[in-house]
C-alpha cells in the first residue's frame, strides 16, 4: 500500500511525458512546423546576405570623405557677404561678421555668434 501512491503518481507522470513527446513529434511533422522551419532558414540566409551590404566599403568611405573635403573647399570659396541674401540680414550684420574676422561661409558654420558685440 505504501508503494501504491508513488507508483500511481509515477505512472501518471510517465503517461504525461509519453503523451507530450507524441504530440510534439506530431507537431514537428505537421505542415505548419515544416513551413516555420523553412521560413526560419530563409530568414537566416537573407540576414547573412544583408550583413556585407550594411558595411560601407573602403571606396564608399573614401568617396564620402572626398565629398566632405570638396564641400568644405566650396564653402571656403564663398565670401561671408553671401549671407546678405537671407531675410533679416543686412549690411550691418555682414559688417559685424567681417569685423570679427570671419571672411568665408565655412568660417561662419559652427561659429559662436554671441561672442560678436551686438549679437544675442
Amino acid at each position: 500500500m505504501k508503494y501504491l501512491l508513488p507508483g500511481f503518481l509515477l505512472l501518471i507522470a510517465g503517461t504525461a511525458a509519453v503523451s507530450l513527446a507524441y504530440f510534439y513529434w506530431q507537431f514537428r511533422l505537421s505542415p505548419a512546423s515544416l513551413w516555420a522551419g523553412r521560413v526560419r532558414r530563409r530568414l537566416v540566409d537573407l540576414q547573412s546576405q544583408l550583413q556585407p551590404l550594411d558595411r560601407p566599403t573602403d571606396t564608399q568611405a573614401r568617396g564620402a570623405k572626398l565629398g566632405e573635403t570638396l564641400f568644405q573647399t566650396h564653402l571656403q570659396s564663398i565670401p561671408a557677404s553671401a549671407v546678405l541674401g537671407f531675410a533679416g540680414i543686412g549690411p550691418g550684420t555682414v559688417e559685424r561678421i567681417q569685423s570679427a574676422g570671419l571672411r568665408t561661409l565655412a568660417q561662419l558654420i559652427g561659429y559662436d555668434f554671441e561672442r560678436i558685440p551686438g549679437f544675442g
